[in-house]
């Protein structure tokens, strides 16, 4: 029902045709018809991936077809541009199991590919009253319209997919629906730690029952801090939300498979949607509710300033004592550098120590106590996990893995208190008292602190020079090698006698 154009060809049979500077047969509309919605998703996807979609929005019309054979498949109509553009578009759509068509009307006509480069004609126009008529190389039939699909319906209906990517905890806005039940201590909680927080209620039928009514709080935090973002992503009820343009918001950990910044123009400059995980459907805000801040609807209240004093210094310094003790680290742990070992555990110290390489040992040191062996460096500690694991807070102040000063102090106020001078390393455990000073100068390389056993030296006895003299050297003079002699044959001639030291040849 189709035949390829030929080159210049300039007669039709498909209403709208021509050839464009390339020499390319389109029309002012190009059709793709799609089996099914999730390859329409995927063909809208494809296009937001390649920056494409933002030049199909103002034309596109999405319909839903039904073919002779009572199948319902999705049509996609649009202005077409250029025949670059719609090479572009027909290898995606032909990629996801699409037909590709051009043409003006009701009839469209295959566009064109590698068996006819410049295009399609129909044989013969089908005298059809369907709505839409479609030439193939296989089949020509009509397709009658159900209904039209607005780019609002197909986001809307387009369920939320777990993000393939890290969700960052830094943003400056974060939307939520907080149950009624919760909102009271949720709202309370940030207020007091000064968040700014504007809220709002709200209320929708619900899709099982529409006459049921739920009920939640809407929550615009403002600029919240990486903490504040950890502990909402662990309340049980509560759902967050990202913004994704001036008009949606997707929730946290997960994402819309289509790109919704290029869908902004679909919604209203008033309204906002919130995407909603779990099989659960988008909330339209519509418009979008007055809010208030949330300092004005809680019972944390601020007091009022109090006058101004007059503050004397005091004759006496006063102190607050405070016992320095150990107590869990809430950030992550840092690698050993120093241990702490008891003196039981030597022999199986120095049984370790022999099998590290020389680069290792080189650069590690210890020191004896009385009470205790102190092994520096944070490759032999890492290679040998005896004793109390330490990791240096800095300044040569160290702490057991996975433990922090309490009360929180730095390094250096710490030896400022302790009086510690530069030449000491301090190990801070739970022992009384907590703080232990060890000198520097203590410390040996364990090279030289290793000693090898079963090694001596043996002195060997030189000969003096007239018992030289009175030894005989041999004479090693060769014989002459004949023709067919060997080099190694033994020499048939007795040699020479010996000359001794000193003595000169005669002629």
């Amino acid at each position: 029902m189709i035949q390829r154009i030929a080159l210049h060809q300039s007669r039709f049979r498909i209403g709208g045709l021509a050839l464009d500077a390339r020499g390319i047969a389109i029309g002012p509309v190009a059709g793709i018809l799609l089996p099914s919605f999730t390859r329409l998703v995927g063909f809208l996807r494809t296009l937001g991936t390649h920056r494409g979609l933002d030049e199909l929005t103002d034309s596109l019309e999405v319909a839903q077809v039904l073919s002779p054979l009572r199948t319902r498949e999705l049509y996609l109509q649009f202005q077409t541009s250029s025949s670059q553009r719609m090479d572009h578009l027909a290898s995606i759509a032909r990629t996801l199991g699409g037909y590709v068509f051009t043409g003006a009307g009701r009839h469209m006509v295959k566009y064109r590919d590698t068996q006819a480069p410049v295009g399609y004609d129909a044989a013969e126009l089908l005298d059809s009253p369907a709505d839409l008529v479609l030439y193939e190389s296989r089949v020509t039939q009509g397709y009658t319209r159900e209904h039209v699909l607005s780019l609002r319906e197909i986001l809307l209906r387009v369920p939320l997919e777990p993000a393939a990517h890290t969700i960052s905890v830094d943003s400056e806005l974060i939307h939520g629906l907080i149950p009624t039940g919760l909102a009271r201590e949720v709202l309370s909680y940030l207020v007091r730690r000064g968040v700014d927080v504007r809220v709002s209620r709200l209320e929708w039928p619900t899709s099982d029952a529409p006459d049921a009514v739920e009920r939640a709080v809407f929550a615009a935090l403002h600029r919240p801090s990486r903490a504040i973002v950890q502990w909402l992503d662990a309340l049980p009820g509560a759902r967050w939300f990202v913004p994704d343009g001036p008009a949606c918001s997707v929730e946290r950990a997960y994402e819309h498979p289509l790109p919704l910044s290029s869908f902004q123009r679909v919604f209203n400059s008033n309204e906002r949607v919130l995407f909603r995980a779990g099989g659960l459907g988008p909330v339209l805000l519509d418009p979008c509710p007055a809010e208030v801040s949330a300092r004005t609807i809680t019972d944390v209240s601020v007091p009022a300033a109090a006058p101004p004093v007059l503050a004397r210094a005091a004759i006496e310094t006063a102190r607050v004592d405070l016992p320095l003790s150990l107590a869990p680290s809430l950030r992550s742990a840092g690698y050993p550098s120093a241990a702490i070992v008891d003196l039981a555990s030597v022999p199986a110290l120095s049984s370790a120590i022999r099998r590290l390489p020389a680069a290792v040992t080189a650069r590690a040191s210890l020191a004896f106590t009385t009470r205790a062996l102190y092994l520096h460096g944070a490759e032999a500690v890492s290679a040998m996990p005896f004793g109390l694991l330490m990791e240096d807070l800095g300044d040569d102040v160290f702490v057991p893995l996975g433990r922090t000063l309490h009360p929180a102090m730095d390094p250096a106020t710490l030896r400022a208190l302790l009086g510690a001078d530069e030449g000491t390393r301090l190990f801070v455990t739970d022992a009384h008292p907590p703080v232990t000073a060890v000198r520097l100068d203590g410390f040996v390389s364990v090279a030289r602190a290793a000693r090898v056993q079963g090694l001596f030296v043996s002195d060997d006895s030189l000969v003096d020079d007239e018992a030289l003299a009175d030894r005989a050297l041999p004479d090693l003079v060769p014989d002459a090698v004949g023709l067919f002699d060997s080099p190694f044959d033994p020499p048939t001639q007795s040699a020479p006698s010996p000359r001794r030291r000193g003595e000169g040849s005669t002629s």
